[in-house]
């Protein structure tokens, strides 16, 4: 009987490289995926972040960096396209949100001067005229974002509410020692 002759030792090696290339490909395609989906994850998160007058120059950026972006599908792909489009639709309401509390600053600035006047009147005068004012400010901010003018007046009506408190409070005392 002859003995097997051992396998060519060319064909070890050989294999050895196909699984090599292949292990390397499947590295690099996953590194590929893993970059693509972090770019569409920045995307969404700068467009999320925007606000006021840097909203433009952000939904610009980000669509040109879409427009750039290497292709990627899949279902993570997908989702991070339906992100990056609400995030896309979110901020331009934000600026246009924006953009109407610009054309109503001044208005607002005089609602929130008259309301800080207004906190240091006679509480009596103070109830009704608030109301007003509180009433008058609701339908003039809802499609408005100030902070600084929103956080003013919010600061008015604590002070109102905590003055009225006070009275309420030295009425029960005073009602308690007759």
């Amino acid at each position: 009987t002859v003995p097997a002759l051992p396998p060519p030792a060319g064909d070890d090696e050989a294999e050895r490289q196909a699984y090599e290339r292949a292990r390397l490909a499947h590295e690099r395609e996953a590194a590929a995926r893993a970059e693509a989906a972090l770019a569409r994850t920045r995307i969404a998160e700068s467009l999320e972040a925007a606000s006021g007058e840097a909203i433009p120059a952000v939904l610009e950026g980000a669509r040109a960096e879409r427009h750039a972006l290497t292709p990627f599908g899949g279902a993570e792909a997908e989702a991070l396209e339906r992100r990056i489009d609400e995030a896309l639709a979110q901020a331009e309401r934000r600026h246009a949100t924006y953009l109407a509390g610009l054309a109503n600053r001044a208005e607002l600035e005089a609602l929130v001067q008259q309301a800080e006047q207004l906190a240091e009147a006679d509480l009596a005068t103070v109830r009704q005229g608030f109301a007003v004012l509180e009433a008058k400010w609701a339908e003039r901010t809802a499609e408005a974002q100030l902070p600084e003018l929103t956080a003013r007046f919010q600061a008015v009506a604590a002070r109102l509410r905590e003055r009225q408190g006070a009275v309420r409070v030295e009425q029960a005392q005073h009602e308690q020692e007759h």
